[in-house]
């Protein structure tokens, strides 16, 4: 995109990268779903990636094997000889995280006091 954010530049017409700084660069992120994850880790999941030196994440989902995440996002920068640097060596990098559903059973707290001694027996036994 032209220094205006809005008139469209074909990059075909520019024969080196460094002609391209102070313009700006506009990209569209579409994250829509994610596929055959693991039962495992499909009790919670996200994704997530970096873009200049910010985070973005999709929203959880729960319980699903095939999440839709029916994510977007606009990023417009200002195109600059350390941006061409770093997008000419680095890749942008989406992560999909998954949590694993506790399995553990909540504690209970017994007061031996609170019982006679045959019903706190059972109880402990459980």
């Amino acid at each position: 995109m032209d220094v205006d954010k809005e008139t469209k530049l074909n990059p075909l017409e520019f024969e080196t990268l460094n002609e391209l700084i102070g313009k700006n660069l506009k990209l569209i992120i579409e994250l829509k779903k994610a596929s055959d994850l693991p039962d495992k880790y499909a009790f919670k999941t996200m994704c997530k990636y970096n873009w200049q030196d910010s985070s973005f994440e999709t929203k959880t989902v729960e319980k699903k094997k095939d999440p839709i995440y029916d994510y977007m996002s606009e990023h417009i920068q200002t195109i600059t000889d350390d941006m061409i640097q770093f997008l000419m060596y680095n890749t942008l990098t989406v992560g999909v995280y998954g949590m694993i559903e506790s399995k553990k059973k909540a504690k209970v707290t017994i007061n031996k006091d609170d019982y006679d001694e045959d019903t706190y027996k059972e109880v402990v036994k459980r």
